[in-house]
């Protein structure tokens, strides 16, 4: 089992969770994440490649109350509503 560390923050403007191991992710992944959102609009998850986010990446948002999620891997971004 890979080791990794996890930061979080909750403050009366929001939080983040951040993890800080790189992991290897093969053809199929299934990820399952639970949110209880006091707003509805909001990035829910988000990584790219670097910092400045250029390169692939992947991101989750609430986007008037709907689910959004993009990404792009290296042929061109999706996205699906």
């Amino acid at each position: 089992m890979p080791e990794f560390s996890i930061q979080s923050s909750i403050t009366d403007s929001g939080s983040f969770v951040a993890i800080s191991r790189t992991f290897q992710v093969g053809q199929n992944l299934d990820l399952e994440v639970w949110f209880l959102s006091r707003s509805s609009d909001g990035v829910l998850a988000y990584s790219a490649r670097d910092e400045n986010g250029r390169g692939d990446f992947i991101w989750l948002a609430l986007i008037s109350g709907r689910i959004q999620f993009r990404w792009d891997l290296g042929s061109g971004a999706g996205i699906v509503t």
